[in-house]
């Protein structure tokens, strides 16, 4: 991690206080709430107050490897959702503590990829997997993670990358995957491809 104060002209190290393993893509975020507040994922979840002078561990995650891909509720920046390859993760107290709620989702068969939260419900969530387990794409739950309902309907059996919620939609989300961009929202039964064009940018 580096850090810059002059817009990029001059970086220096932002690893103070880090620790354990990173991933490959190291994933970092700044708090929807508290613009200094920044969190980084290694085997734990770290947390800099301060623009990433310095880091602090939060309590660790009860699982191994490092952290794939986390996601902070809009709506309640103290309900984190973290997502590693054996598991869902979720605090509800900025990381005091933290709850497996992996509960249906077949981690086994494929790894959590990417999760993303409805923001004005932090216990609106979905979750893309990646790999190559057929009928096995996305996942979402309504109640924090208590439960998973099965959400990929017709979705091709390719991995799955990323997800986005879109706001003032009837919960539409987009999901890209290897190959193709999907959408679905609460009162439809299938996705469907996203065709839209590139706009003509001047290159």
């Amino acid at each position: 991690l580096q850090r810059s104060t002059n817009g990029g002209t001059s970086w220096t190290g932002a690893a103070s206080g880090l620790s354990g393993t990173s991933p490959w893509v190291t994933i970092w975020k700044q708090d929807p709430v508290s613009s200094n507040v920044l969190y980084v994922g290694r085997t734990d979840l770290f947390k800099s107050t301060n623009l990433a002078v310095s880091w602090s561990t939060l309590t660790p995650i009860p699982a191994a490897g490092t952290i794939r891909e986390f996601a902070i509720a809009p709506s309640n920046n103290q309900v984190i959702y973290v997502l590693k390859s054996n598991g869902i993760y979720k605090t509800t107290n900025g990381g005091v503590s933290w709850t497996n709620v992996t509960g249906t989702v077949p981690v086994g068969s494929a790894a959590p990829e990417f999760i993303t939260i409805d923001p004005s419900d932090p216990n609106n969530a979905w979750v893309v997997l990646s790999g190559y387990s057929n009928g096995n794409k996305v996942f979402v739950t309504t109640n924090g993670g208590t439960t998973w309902t099965n959400f990929t309907a017709n979705l091709p059996n390719i991995p799955g990358n990323c997800l986005i919620y879109q706001p003032g939609t009837n919960d539409r989300i987009y999901v890209g995957m290897d190959v193709g961009i999907y959408y679905r929202d609460n009162v439809s039964a299938n996705w469907t491809l996203y065709n839209q064009g590139l706009p003509n940018v001047p290159i």
